[in-house]
């Protein structure tokens, strides 16, 4: 009976969409049946991810050729057994969470969301509530963020970071139009010192990019400063393999390496890293419920982990007690240190509600600086550079809302044109 209803949803569905033509609807009306289908799109995808897991028990891949029940569901699917797979270990992680399971199967839930709540509250059951509330007005990355907090809260770190260690990856492919595509998974500090040490080529690839009067998409200008951190590191490696004359090779103090020891790499500059941490959790060696110890933007670490850092790297360290940073404020638009890190980590992406953006975010002073002269906590915020520009340059206003920061038309419009440009921002890490 299930069956035949499903089936008989999917033709009328087809019916409907069979003499679909784009070009004889209005924008408005195209734009209301895309919402339309995104709410079928959510409750069907929500359908699938809760059979999912009870659908991988099926057999019948086996006299289908196929290597596994995965590789068969993905085929069926149009998609990789990789993802497959994730969504059957979201699917099992759906038992015994009646809340979460119905907001999937009522629309309430993307999968991705769905993934992220059950992960951790399959660890948590109490925080399942907490995660659904937060769900509706965060964004997939806020939300993941809160999700991987109740996770290092419910399980051990130093166990979490050797799984880290255990999965670490680096997969590359051909993609459809024959570019080099890539996939990589590295643990936590290892990842926050990969980031540190690329952002100054991304940067630096972003203002060459503008000098040359190129405007691509950030993502551009990301992948044109990974190459130059590539190039760079090859500089680096031939100018060490590179023979010199006795004269002029440099004394070295280092072990050359020997049969049983390899010789000894030079050593690199130290990253740059932001760590948020609870000051009684450093001084006691490790957290309890309801304290971080987190590099923001990347996940929790163990407290040895921070501590391990001191030696390893420039920390940049932003602990809960100690100077308020909320009370540092100036009459000059100058923004010490301190302020700079509390702001990082309260705006760690774009603070208008819905974006995503975490690149290249400027500070933006809510109440003119030239009606107060007031560079304080409060009244400043980190926006994208879109965001930014919409309120500096187009006559838009910051305005609070119940459900969070929005930018507004304001009362005295730009009389220039806008031009939008929608830039892929890559998938959410």
């Amino acid at each position: 009976m299930i069956e035949l209803q499903f089936e008989t949803i999917r033709r009328e569905l087809a019916e409907a969409l069979a003499g679909l033509d784009p070009q004889m609807l209005p924008p408005s009306d195209a734009a209301d049946r895309v919402a339309v289908l995104s709410a079928i799109e959510k409750l069907a995808a929500g359908g699938r991810l809760v059979l999912l897991a009870r659908a991988a028990q099926d057999q019948r891949w086996r006299n289908c050729g196929e290597l596994s029940a995965g590789d068969h569901l993905a085929r069926q699917a149009g998609t990789s057994p990789a993802a497959v797979n994730e969504a059957v270990k979201a699917s099992e992680q759906l038992t015994g969470l009646d809340a979460t399971r119905a907001a999937v199967t009522g629309g309430r839930l993307s999968p991705q969301q769905a993934a992220a709540i059950a992960s951790a509250a399959s660890k948590d059951r109490a925080a399942e509530a907490e995660l659904l509330r937060a769900a509706e007005c965060e964004s997939l990355s806020g939300l993941r963020d809160r999700c991987s907090r109740v996770q290092a809260a419910a399980t051990d770190q130093a166990e979490r970071e050797k799984v880290q260690q255990r999965n670490r990856s680096f997969n590359s492919w051909s993609g459809r139009d024959g570019s080099l595509c890539g996939r990589f998974s590295l643990p936590a500090v290892a990842g926050a010192e990969l980031l540190a040490i690329f952002q100054p080529f991304r940067d630096q690839a972003f203002l060459r990019a503008r000098r040359e009067g190129r405007h691509e998409a950030y993502a551009n200008y990301a992948a044109d400063g990974f190459m130059d951190l590539a190039r760079a590191a090859d500089q680096q490696r031939s100018s060490h393999l590179r023979p010199s004359s006795p004269t002029n090779r440099p004394q070295s103090t280092q072990p050359t390496g020997t049969a049983d020891a390899p010789p000894v790499s030079p050593s690199r500059p130290k990253a740059r890293i932001q760590v948020r941490c609870d000051y009684f959790a450093l001084r006691r060696g490790h957290t309890q419920p309801g304290e971080i110890a987190e590099i923001p933007g990347v996940g929790p670490i163990s407290i040895n982990t921070v501590r391990d850092l001191f030696d390893d790297a420039i920390i940049d360290i932003l602990v809960s007690k100690g100077r308020d940073v909320t009370t540092i404020a100036t009459n000059t638009r100058y923004i010490p240190q301190p302020l700079r890190l509390a702001l990082a980590e309260r705006d760690q992406v774009c603070f208008i509600a819905g974006c995503n953006r975490r690149h290249r975010l400027e500070h933006d002073h809510q109440e003119l600086f030239s009606h107060t002269h007031d560079t304080s906590f409060d009244n400043l915020h980190r926006a994208c550079a879109h965001h930014h520009d919409l309120k500096t340059n187009h006559g838009y206003q910051f305005i609070h809302t119940p459900d969070g920061w929005k930018c507004l038309p304001g009362h005295q419009p730009s009389t220039e044109p806008l031009q939008f440009t929608i830039a892929d921002t890559g998938p959410d890490p």
